[in-house]
């Protein structure tokens, strides 16, 4: 097995990992660390209609990058949605330059 990134008991792929922190240029990322999927949020300027989670008391705009839903940015999949409504299902790794 591949090595990964253990959060909050769940594990990261490695690549995902690498593939993620190549990403970050100017905003910090968070992994969104739901029950069997993982998404992304970013600390961006949201804009009208725009899903965002709160994390350390501002709002992080979401990503859903992974699939199998293809959103666009500020979107997401009905089933994380049901997570994003429930904060305490919701696991967090904040992503730092």
């Amino acid at each position: 097995m591949g090595e990964g990134l253990a959060v909050n008991g769940r594990t990261l792929p490695r690549g995902v990992v690498l593939a993620f922190k190549s990403l970050i240029v100017l905003a910090c990322m968070l992994f969104v660390v739901l029950p069997q999927h993982v998404a992304l949020a970013v600390d961006l300027p949201l804009q009208e209609g725009d899903v965002s989670v709160t994390y350390d008391g501002r709002p992080w705009l979401m990503l859903e990058p992974t699939g199998p839903a293809v959103v666009p940015p500020g979107h997401v999949a009905p089933t994380t949605m049901w997570y994003i409504e429930r904060p305490g299902e919701i696991a967090w790794f904040e992503m730092k330059e």
